[in-house]
């Protein structure tokens, strides 16, 4: 880890931490104020339920702590800002999968799967940074 971070890094580090916190405290009020309301699933497998109890929080903790190591060293905006969203999406989760042994799914897509908000933001990070790698100039902030 960089010993002197400059003041771009440092903003860009808050930034992400804001990220962080909002996805976080949004899923959680939503799960606690929205999905009550409709029908919901508990899901202890990853996405449409692929892989329930095989090593959930392993593999959670090991994509956060590498896309953290990715943030520390990314100096572009728009690739941080990805990975920003998918830490977030996972942190999410994986407080989820803490405390209740599972990810509370409760937003239907057209009745074929159920996803929360955290999900959401692992999606948008993801193509934020497919969109960074195919269309955006090697060197653009």
């Amino acid at each position: 880890m960089r010993k002197n971070l400059n003041l771009r890094s440092k903003q860009k580090l808050l930034f992400s931490f804001l990220i962080l916190i909002c996805v976080v405290i949004l899923d959680i009020a939503s799960k606690t104020y929205i999905a009550p309301l409709v029908s919901s699933t508990c899901n202890s497998g990853y996405a449409l339920g692929v892989a329930p109890n095989t090593f959930n929080a392993i593999v959670s903790l090991v994509v956060i702590v590498a896309a953290l190591g990715f943030l520390v060293w990314e100096k572009r905006l728009l690739p941080f800002v990805g990975a920003s969203f998918v830490i977030a999406g996972g942190a999410a989760n994986f407080f989820d999968r803490a405390m209740h042994g599972c990810v509370l799914d409760f937003i239907s897509f057209f009745g074929i799967t159920k996803f929360n908000l955290a999900d959401s933001a692992i999606t948008l990070g993801i193509l934020i940074l497919v969109y960074n790698v195919v269309f955006v100039k090697e060197g653009y902030e």
